[in-house]
This record gives C-alpha cells, structure tokens and sequence, in this order.
C-alpha cells in the first residue's frame, strides 16, 4: 500500500506527465480488492491527496487548505524575526544616512566660509603677487637695467589695483587671525560612525504587535487543522480570506520597507558623491586661505610701493626688489605647511625639472617664478606666478 502511494509521489515529484484519474482510480481499485480501502483513505488524507478521492467539494476545500498552507508559510511570527530584521537593517541605513549628511553639512561650512571671506582675495593676491615677482627680479644694477621699464609699469598696476580692491584690502586688514584652513571634512570622508546614536524610534513599530498575534493565532488554528484535532473546515474561506488578509499587510509592509531602506542607500550614495566631488573641490581651494594671509602679509610692502614717486631712482628700485625677494621666498604666512618660494631661471631646481622648465614664459626680461610647496613634500611644488626667461624668441 506504501509502496503504490510512494511510488505515485516519487513520479509526481519528477515531473513524468501521468494520467492521475487513471492512476487513482487504479489505487483505489487495487485497495478495494484487497480490502485496504478505508486505510488507504487516511493514508491519502496524511499525505494532502485527499483531493484525489472526495469529490470536487472536498477538492475545493483541499485546494483552499494549500493556499492556505502556502501563505502561511510566508508570514512572520514570534519565532521568525523578518519584522525585526528590516527594522535593523532601516535602521543601519539611516544612520548611514544622517552621518553622511551631518558630514557633508561640515562640507557646505567650508563652502559658505570660503565664498564668505576667501574667495574674494584670490584675484587681487594674484595680480598684486605678479607685481611684487617682477621687483623681486631687481636686486642688481644689471637686472634693473633689463626691466625698469617694466617695473615702472607694475608700480603703476599696483596703485591701479589697489584703487580697484580697495574694499577687499579694507576687509583683509581687518582679519585678526589669516591662519591656514585645516578642516578634516577637506580631508576625507569619515567613516567612523559608531559614535551617532542609533534611532530608537524604529521603522513602523505600530506593525508589529497586533499584527504577530493574528499571525500566531492563524498559524494555531492551521496546526489544529493539519493534526486532526479540529475536524470543522466549514469556514476554510474565511480562514483563507484571513490570512490573505495578513499577506496582503506584509507585502506592503516589505514593499514599504525595501523602499525606505533603497532610498536611504541612494540619498546616502547620492551624499557621498557630492561630498567627494566637492571635497576635491575645496581641497584644490585650501591654499586659498594661505594665499589671503600671504596677501596680507604683503600689504605694508604693497602700499609702500604704490605711495612712492613715480621719479624715484634706480637704487630705490633696487632696494625695494631685494625686500621683495625676501618677502616671497621660503615664506609661511600661517602655521600651516604651505611654504612660498622663488625659482630663478636657470638656477638649480630650474634646470632639474622639466615640468617648472615649462613653466616660464618667453618674450620679457627675466624674472623669478613663484611656486609653492606642502611641508616635507617639496618636490610637489606648483607654480602660482610664472617666471620670465627673458627670450624674445621663445628659445
């Protein structure tokens, strides 16, 4: 009798197409004759085929059981903590979340800082430094001779710019502090979070009570069912509209739930993007804050220059470049580790790179190039002010 139903379910569970009415009415009649009819019954309603052998109404009723079987299986309980485990994972997002926004939001201080009180200061200090780089190219009597012209005309652009940024220089001379910008969002993007305080509010906690006790009490009845202990399958609709019921709330609660926690992922990449792009961003600009206490620093020399008459003699003009070569060279204007510096052509660090090689402007008199460079990274240098080779051929 086991061999026949094991055999049915063995070809059944290997998917061979089979005739079931033939096959069923051939165990049944192979039952019948042998007397095992009735064991074969119960062995039949054990094993869910009750279907097999009761008519269209028990196999509606059989078919309502399954599906009913089926959804069940599906839904959370006591024991099985799919609630719990979305709303950990929400959680965890939205942490993630929050720090890269609280992060970012350190970023857009830097922003409005910048745009506040830097940016403003990066056209003059470059106009005025490319002044003060053409005197710093007269500390002799022969290379005054080679560019006097040229110094008598960056006098004159230095008493233009001022007039032009007079309320720039008026700001800048009222800064107390013109120290370097060190800020760690310019740096990198901190991960360490453990540091935020977790949400304690929890993602849709109205869900879960009311809804884990229909679950289990569902579940309760279905085991009543399935073991025989209770024998009234009248209201297996309403038992199955039920538990449709509970499918339907926790399809939309997983729905509700993966979309919150997929839009978490996408702000806190989203973030993370523009953190990065910024950061680089301003990362490029941090020497900005450097270039406004040079400019400072560099005021007193600025407006001697520009207050002096326009007849003054040659060992003036001497006299002033030599100050302004040691003005601009080697120079930190804060505690930071920018270092300012003058590249002569031809000199040593001139004729060892090809890239600061480069970097020199043919056509004019000779004159110094600034650069600067990070502290302990001196072979990074950049060039700010470009020198003169003094070529009018370009060669």
């Amino acid at each position: 009798m086991k061999d026949n139903l094991n055999s049915y379910k063995v070809i059944n569970e290997k998917g061979i197409r089979v005739n079931k009415n033939k096959y069923i009415k051939w165990v049944i009649q192979d039952f019948y004759e042998r007397g095992q009819l009735p064991e074969l019954i119960k062995t039949a309603i054990q094993r869910d085929v009750e279907i097999m052998i009761k008519g269209e109404e028990q196999s509606a009723s059989g078919d309502v059981l399954g599906d009913i079987i089926k959804i069940a299986r599906e839904l959370p309980d006591n024991k099985n903590r799919k609630i719990e485990e979305y709303q950990k994972e929400y959680r965890k997002e939205e942490k993630n979340n929050r720090h890269a926004f609280q992060t970012y939001a350190q970023l857009l201080d830097v922003k409005k800082e910048y745009e506040r009180d830097v940016e403003c200061y990066y056209e003059p200090f470059k106009k005025m430094l490319a002044c003060l780089v053409c005197f710093a190219g007269s500390t002799s009597d022969e290379e005054y001779l080679k560019i006097a012209m040229s110094l008598e005309n960056e006098q004159e652009n230095l008493c233009a710019y001022i007039r032009r940024y007079r309320e720039v220089l008026e700001k800048l001379e009222k800064i107390p502090d013109t120290r370097a910008y060190q800020s760690c969002p310019l740096l990198q993007f901190n991960e360490q979070i453990k540091n935020l305080p977790e949400d304690e509010k929890g993602f849709l906690p109205e869900f879960e009570s009311g809804y884990i006790n229909e679950v289990n009490e569902l579940k309760k009845r279905l085991n009543g069912i399935l073991n025989g202990r209770d024998s009234n399958r009248t209201d297996l609709e309403k038992l199955k509209k039920q538990a449709e019921g509970l499918q339907k709330k926790w399809n939309q609660y997983k729905e509700d739930s993966e979309k919150r926690i997929a839009e978490n992922r996408q702000n806190t990449l989203r973030c993370r993007r523009q953190f990065e792009q910024d950061r680089l961003y301003y990362m490029q600009r941090a020497i900005h804050w450097e270039y406004r206490a040079f400019l400072k620093k560099l005021l007193p020399l600025i407006y001697e220059i520009a207050d002096a008459s326009e007849t003054e003699d040659k060992d003036w003009y001497i006299k002033i470049g030599k100050r302004a070569r040691i003005a601009l060279d080697h120079v930190r204007p804060t505690n930071g580790d920018a270092e300012f510096f003058l590249i002569d052509y031809g000199d040593e660090k001139f004729s060892n790179s090809e890239k600061i090689r480069v970097d020199f402007i043919s056509g004019d008199a000779c004159r110094p190039g600034l650069y600067c460079h990070n502290k302990g990274k001196q072979e990074e240098c950049f060039c700010i002010i470009p020198g003169r080779n003094g070529n009018e051929d370009g060669g």
